[in-house]
């Protein structure tokens, strides 16, 4: 809880958009075997280094974040083999649908999907990648971008449906770009499904530093989209997503 988070923290995480209210310590472990240290609040894993760091160049963001990936480049999904098992091929049927649609929408940002490593290197978390590995459990997180490259890291439940995969790669992938939830101020789209994140993610933090990006729903409380905190059944990008992309990486 907010209480438990250092003081220093608790700043620099509102400082990159990030509430600090249910953060918690969580470590995020590699196939590799290499373990980074950091805060969790909800999906969103921020590390140690992030935070010693701190962006200087924060710029502007959409659904209120305000990290973002520089520049025009081609970023790879790298997944990490070893962690899916027999479900690889599945996973990556999923990843390249969703590779492709980020794709068709002409962003300054291309994406393709890497080669399947067991286990991953040090190699495969350079600037322009982003590793994505099971976790084995349910739940999800990605890390945020950092000194203007995507989050690298992305874990997540690889059991589910179709529909729950592939929107949990979108939503993670969007996170590791900079992207925050859609109902960040309600939750609303967790009522039916998860009520104990039902509530704003600004209550009790409500200097968070985030930028709006123009023509994306400005109320926090839009659930018709993959960023909506509680996956209710948005398994393709909306018109708002794409709205928000385009905004935000557009040319």
């Amino acid at each position: 809880t907010l209480s438990t988070v250092p003081a220093g923290i608790s700043q620099k995480l509102i400082n990159l958009g990030v509430n600090p209210t249910n953060a918690e310590r969580y470590e995020q472990k590699t196939s590799d075997g290499k373990v980074t240290q950091g805060w969790l609040s909800h999906d969103i894993f921020i590390t140690d280094e992030q935070l010693h760091a701190m962006d200087a160049d924060i710029s502007k963001a959409f659904y209120n974040t305000r990290v973002s990936v520089n520049g025009t480049r081609t970023i790879t999904i790298v997944p990490s083999g070893s962690s899916f098992n027999n479900n690889v091929n599945n996973i990556i049927g999923i990843l390249g649908g969703v590779v492709n649609d980020f794709n068709s929408l002409g962003l300054r940002l291309r994406f393709n999907v890497g080669e399947t490593t067991p286990p991953n290197t040090a190699a495969d978390f350079g600037p322009n990648n982003i590793v994505i590995q099971s976790n084995g459990t349910s739940g999800c997180s990605a890390r945020f971008p950092s000194n203007g490259n995507p989050g690298s890291f992305i874990t997540f439940d690889s059991n589910g449906s179709f529909q729950v995969l592939r929107t949990a790669l979108f939503h993670e992938i969007m996170h590791a770009l900079g992207l925050r939830h859609s109902d960040f101020r309600t939750g609303s789209s967790c009522e039916n499904v998860r009520p104990a994140s039902v509530g704003d993610e600004n209550v009790s933090a409500p200097n968070l530093q985030s930028n709006f990006i123009p023509g994306t729903a400005n109320d926090g409380n839009f659930t018709n989209s993959v960023m909506s905190r509680c996956f209710i059944g948005n398994f393709n990008l909306t018109e708002e997503d794409v709205r928000a992309l385009q905004g935000l990486y557009g040319f």
